[in-house]
């Protein structure tokens, strides 16, 4: 048996820098935000998200923090970061799932690329 499974790997030399390739395995989920927000005096949670629903003027608090999943909707997640003003290499590292750990300071944001696995509210319940 062949438990290994073929990465896809992204060569950054000859990608176009306006061409997004989602790198994962491509599931039906739908795309959610988990943001958080906190200050010294308070800390908040927001869960499942759509990016539909997302208020930008939201992120106006002291410091807030966002997690994208559910990244196999590459158009979804490439017009949300656009309507933001997202730099198009970050919206690369998001949909490439083998990006290494990053951090990296833009002039209104800073970028995280940390992958994670999100439980799912059947696995918790049980």
């Amino acid at each position: 048996m062949n438990f290994l499974r073929k990465i896809k790997l992204l060569n950054r030399k000859k990608t176009d820098p306006n061409k997004f390739i989602f790198t994962g395995d491509e599931k039906d989920q739908i795309s959610k935000i988990q943001l958080y927000q906190y200050s010294a005096d308070e800390a908040n949670e927001f869960q499942d998200i759509s990016l539909s629903e997302f208020d930008h003027s939201s992120l106006q608090q002291p410091i807030s923090w966002l997690n994208i999943f559910g990244l196999s909707n590459k158009n979804d997640i490439v017009s949300f970061c656009q309507q933001r003003n997202i730099d198009n290499l970050v919206i690369q590292d998001l949909l490439y799932v083998n990006q290494r750990l990053k951090l990296k300071a833009y002039e209104l944001y800073n970028f995280l690329t940390k992958k994670s696995k999100r439980l799912s509210a059947s696995v918790l319940s049980i």
